[in-house]
């Protein structure tokens, strides 16, 4: 058996030594995501009573269908933070998603220039910054990572131990997040493909087609069986939540956060110009594939890193390929300790870096200065002192914290579980959101008394000037306001409180 061999004095692992310790500076992120927080509400439940079968968070849907398509991964997120903490959720999803990188370097043909794998893995882990952060969607992004990896090895060799651990891959993506459907359609994309390669002989890929389906069949174990199927079809292809939810939506590329996504995207299509190498069918087909989600959704940029970063490599090295007879020609530089030395004390440094990042977002806790500008912390704090005289209006990515910090007392009218609540509930909640005509209806049709938003919503803004309405908190970031009955005639002063201990 030929051993693995690591040369400390080479620049090639100087560079992807550099580049993998870096890339666990966007790979462990603080806590943001608004969904967070009910997951792990979901997974305490879980662990307590069982599956639910019904919305537990909402007076308003309360009795829709509740499909449990992420329970594995709000179980873990749920014994993590209620048993050891924020920092354990934190360091978790940073393997998962550090992991995710590496399988992505993993994956790229090894005769590619190691230069050439660092600045697409590098442009790559840029592009998708608005992603990479503590949320169950990762799993999906790592298992693709892992999907593609094997897919990948097999069509190479047709080596049927690649494929083998295809269904226990699903199995447990099917029950730790809804995104395994984009991962049955890319082996459903490789069954075809490959079958068209090998028409004249499926004999060859028969192991192939009966492992492929049997992944389509596991997936219906899970606690919502076949149900799980219509609501991944629905999450994935809701036109009402692309044009409400800010990931679902299409890249803005007036935005900072798209620029490398351009950039990558840009450069793809210059290296495929200026390849003279033939490009495997099956990657043809996963460009269009990964182009197309990352043109429908911005959280879809995830799937189009792990699809088009080791592609571009390679592109990238055909074209050196190509043309480096054109520069000088580089010589490593020569085995001796000084340089191995030199190496590791430089990566010692580039972790070092690293560290300085990665410590402050283990030990951020939920009361931090990030979470008090994204989320109503102080508002949430005045109404647990105050037992609200009827329902809640809020915000739909605040409803996750609301349901955190006051459920099961108080009950949300929205949080992040689109697909649960429905197209024609979110039609609903948008017109009061954006103050359409009819909005009042939709109010007095939930009995809303008290309504919890941005201070700078056009809701707030036209319901203060409202004699129906009165203010009772204001901060910078959220406002409270009541509606005036007999009820309520107690809570609303003269001037609205700014702190939550008034």
């Amino acid at each position: 058996m030929q051993r693995f061999k690591i040369n400390l004095a080479s620049t090639k692992f100087l560079v992807l030594g550099a580049v993998l310790l870096a890339l666990s500076i966007p790979a462990f992120q603080t806590i943001s995501d608004p969904d967070f927080f009910w997951h792990i509400k979901v997974g305490q439940w879980i662990l307590q009573n069982g599956f639910p079968h019904h919305d537990l968070f909402t007076y308003t849907v309360s009795q829709h269908p509740f499909i449990t398509h992420e329970w594995l991964s709000e179980v873990i997120m749920s014994f993590l933070f209620f048993s050891i903490g924020s920092g354990a959720v934190v360091m978790f999803w940073g393997f998962v998603i550090w992991f995710g990188f590496l399988g992505i370097l993993l994956t790229v043909d090894k005769k590619v220039p190691y230069i050439f794998i660092g600045i697409t893995m590098v442009l790559g882990v840029a592009a998708g910054q608005a992603i990479w952060s503590p949320r169950t969607q990762m799993l999906t992004f790592t298992f693709t990572v892992i999907l593609l990896l094997l897919l990948r090895k097999y069509r190479t060799d047709l080596n049927r131990k690649w494929i083998y651990p295809l269904p226990l891959l699903f199995l447990i993506w099917v029950n730790a997040h809804g995104g395994f459907f984009l991962g049955l359609g890319i082996l459903g994309l490789y069954l075809i493909g490959m079958s068209f390669l090998y028409r004249k002989d499926l004999r060859k890929i028969k192991a192939f087609l009966l492992i492929g389906i049997s992944c389509f069949m596991v997936v219906l174990i899970n606690p919502s069986f076949i149900w799980i199927y219509p609501y991944s079809i629905q999450t994935q292809f809701s036109s009402v939540q692309q044009s409400l939810i800010v990931e679902w939506a299409s890249p803005n590329f007036h935005s900072g956060d798209v620029f490398f996504f351009e950039v990558m995207f840009l450069l793809l299509i210059v290296a495929l110009i200026f390849n003279r190498r033939r490009i495997h069918f099956l990657d043809v087909l996963l460009l269009v594939v990964g182009i197309v989600l990352a043109f429908q959704s911005v959280r879809h940029i995830a799937i189009f890193v792990v699809i088009v970063t080791p592609i571009l490599a390679e592109l990238l090295g055909g074209i050196w390929e190509t043309y480096k007879s054109h520069f000088p020609k580089y010589r490593e530089p020569p085995r001796v300790k000084l340089i191995a030395i030199i190496n590791c004390i430089t990566l010692f440094l580039v972790f070092a870096v690293a560290s300085s990042y990665l410590l402050p977002a283990l030990r951020a806790p939920l009361e931090s200065k990030e979470i008090k500008q994204n989320f109503p912390v102080d508002a949430i704090t005045f109404m647990q002192h105050r037992k609200s005289p009827g329902n809640v209006f809020n915000v739909y990515h605040w409803g996750g914290y609301f349901v955190y910090r006051l459920w099961p007392a108080q009950k949300a009218y929205i949080y992040g579980d689109a697909a649960v609540l429905g197209d024609s509930f979110l039609k609903e909640f948008a017109g009061v959101d954006e103050v359409q005509p009819g909005y009042k209806a939709v109010l007095d049709k939930y009995k809303v008394n008290w309504i919890l938003f941005q201070t700078d919503s056009p809701l707030v803004v036209v319901l203060s000037k409202d004699s129906e309405w009165g203010i009772l908190y204001k901060d910078k970031v959220a406002t409270i306001l009541v509606r005036r009955s007999s009820v309520s005639s107690g809570y609303i002063p003269t001037k609205p409180y700014s702190s939550p201990v008034e």
